[in-house]
């Protein structure tokens, strides 16, 4: 299936996670570059995002304690066993809370995709206010969707 077609399915089906809160939050942002950012998951790899060009990358700002960011894993984690060939990034703003706890709410999940905590200030770079925070990034590392809430 062309790369375009997968990244609007993958647009489409995170719009239905959302739900109606989408209409309230949804950010329409001018396809722009996504900045670039080198993180260590919680197993102790470290990675950049551009390591994913050629993949939609869904970016999923949150914290363990955010009950609507526990709704968002549930989804996330719904849509992730279906589209193992979309890479997803939790990315916890929570600098306070420890691998440990990241790892609790990983596995509380049963998620398998990448869980890091934002000790750089990446949130910061992608305008996080609030979260949840989604954001798609397309195989050619551009942002062309996101959505708070």
């Amino acid at each position: 299936m062309p790369q375009k077609y997968k990244f609007i399915i993958v647009a489409a089906v995170v719009l239905m996670l959302l739900g109606a809160s989408a209409l309230l939050y949804h950010t329409k942002v001018p396809v722009r570059e996504a900045p670039d950012f080198t993180l260590t998951d919680l197993e102790g790899n470290t990675f950049n995002l551009s390591d994913f060009r050629g993949t939609t990358v869904i970016v999923d700002f949150m914290a363990t304690w955010c009950n609507p960011c526990r709704a968002m894993t549930e989804n996330l984690k719904s849509f992730h066993d279906k589209n193992l060939e979309i890479v997803i990034i939790s990315i916890d703003i929570d600098t306070t809370e420890s691998n440990e706890e990241l790892g609790n709410f990983k596995s509380h999940y049963n998620a398998s995709w990448i869980f890091a905590i934002d000790k750089e200030g990446i949130s910061k770079k992608y305008g996080v206010v609030a979260i949840p925070k989604t954001v798609i990034v397309n195989p050619s590392g551009e942002i062309t969707f996101s959505h708070t809430g």
